[in-house]
């Protein structure tokens, strides 16, 4: 009897996901699988010179990811309805207005914050420096081949292994397109349209193929962030947003645990193991940061344990030093400084002490109410 209660113990602790530090815009810890291989875009070059998008699969047992994956900049944002080709006013299906412009242009804002909240940006970032190209389009010719039955295309230059945000290559298009809207093919529907907001505005039926816009923009906008379709046999699961075929008559799906876990791995810059901050004992007291969120003054606590260089940095989501605080050469003690970080946007961040070869770092918040 023993036994079996050992082996149910240890059945279950083998399937409970891995925790991560890393928490969301709204505080949520994110739960990942450490064997768990995620799918990348990675930029090979083949023997030939030349430049080739090959989907890798890579866990977090093989982190930091290389650095020929395809990746760009965020927080990413959208320029809506580029070149000033504005939404359509409204769909009609079956009798009801299934699009509303307003609605749309917060599906694009929300698709775009679902991304960026994984890293702790919070919605409608001021942060956001890489905004992509959108617009509604008439044109079929847009979508390549098969593109009667294609919702929207993302595209960027294959050249460069990084997707530039103002690069005039980099855009994202929806279809309407009248070879797409009439439908008659993939899925077999008399017409096909875009809905808006949260909700479904009509009943499934074989008559129609309603997608959701929000759901469109969020898997198109995945691609420019670098990520491959979900058929590159990588564990990243069957409700990824990735999913090669948009999902039709259905309620928004959103991003899954899975597409989370990839963004954060790619894109959330000093994330770590829970369980390794707690093995973390021999260091785990020599430095204390405080308070957290912070306003104005932070109180930075640490150890000396032999004279040494020191230096403490602030460091953004993506690695970015923001603001150097020291660099100087300290004698052996237990050390208390406070900084001023009134100039901080709100957001989060990581303070980052150096001391010799001994490299601690703890997340801050910046918040003014």
């Amino acid at each position: 009897m023993k036994k079996l209660i050992l082996s149910l113990t240890l059945l279950l602790f083998s399937i409970v996901p891995e925790m991560l530090s890393q928490v969301d815009c709204n505080g949520v810890p994110l739960a990942c699988l450490r064997e768990a291989r995620y799918g990348f875009r990675s930029c090979e070059t083949d023997n030939l010179g030349n430049l080739n998008l090959v989907t890798r699969c890579y866990s977090r047992l093989q982190l930091p990811l290389p650095n020929n994956i395809i990746r760009t900049n965020i927080p990413v944002c959208f320029d809506y309805f580029y070149y000033n080709r504005t939404a359509p006013s409204q769909m009609i299906i079956a009798n009801t207005n299934i699009f509303n412009t307003s609605a749309g242009a917060g599906d694009f804002q929300a698709a775009a914050d679902a991304w960026n909240c994984i890293c702790g940006y919070p919605a409608n970032s001021e942060n956001s420096n890489c905004c992509f190209k959108l617009e509604f389009s008439t044109n079929v010719v847009d979508f390549g081949n098969g593109g009667r039955n294609r919702a929207a295309q993302a595209q960027y230059s294959s050249r460069v292994c990084f997707i530039e945000c103002a690069n005039s290559l980099t855009w994202l298009k929806v279809n309407i397109s009248p070879e797409f809207i009439q439908g008659n093919t993939n899925p077999k529907r008399n017409v096909r349209g875009f809905y808006t907001g949260t909700t479904l505005p009509l009943p499934p039926s074989d008559q129609y193929a309603i997608y959701s816009l929000r759901d469109v923009v969020q898997h198109e906008l995945g691609h420019l962030l670098g990520f491959p379709h979900n058929d590159g046999g990588c564990d990243d699961g069957n409700n990824s947003i990735m999913a090669r075929e948009a999902r039709w008559n259905e309620l928004p799906r959103g991003l899954s645990q899975e597409d989370k876990c990839r963004f954060a791995y790619l894109y959330c810059h000093l994330l770590v193991d829970v369980e390794e901050e707690k093995n973390d004992n021999k260091y785990k007291g020599s430095l204390i940061v405080k308070p957290s969120p912070v306003e104005t003054a932070l109180t930075v606590k640490y150890n000396v344990p032999k004279t040494s260089q020191v230096t403490i940095k602030i460091i953004d989501i993506n690695g970015k030093t923001v603001k150097s605080l020291k660099s100087a050469s300290e004698t052996i003690g237990d050390k208390e400084e406070i900084y001023n970080l009134s100039d901080l946007l709100n957001g989060t961040y990581f303070i980052v002490v150096k001391i010799g070869k001994q490299e601690l770092s703890r997340k801050i918040i910046k918040a003014v109410r």
